[in-house]
């Protein structure tokens, strides 16, 4: 099993989709962006099972593999943002002050 996470700031709320997906909402419950379903393939291009999980502040994307997984395995979440919304940055170029980051450095 593998894991990938990003930190979620204490200015949004994430919310998991029935579908896997992920919205995350301004402080005014407005959805500023998210990830669509995740997913993952091998290097055969066989589906790898995957998902995302909220642990504390993170939100976590694990994959599991087994012995007939052919590596690398190749998992991107894709993100999406609302067109009003802030841009995001990472925590290295954003400032510690601010509160328009949504989403914060990987893990």
């Amino acid at each position: 099993m593998s894991r990938n996470s990003q930190e979620v700031s204490h200015e949004a709320t994430v919310s998991l989709e029935s579908d896997g997906a992920v919205s995350v909402l301004d402080r005014n419950g407005e959805v500023v962006g998210g990830y669509l379903s995740p997913w993952a393939v091998d290097a055969n291009d066989a589906t790898v099972e995957t998902s995302f999980s909220l642990q504390g502040n993170a939100l976590v994307q694990t994959i599991k593999f087994d012995e007939t997984t052919a590596f690398p395995v190749f998992a991107d979440p894709q993100w999406w943002q609302a067109s009003s919304a802030l841009p995001l940055v990472s925590s290295r170029e954003q400032p510690e002050t601010s509160s328009k980051t949504y989403l914060l450095g990987m893990e």
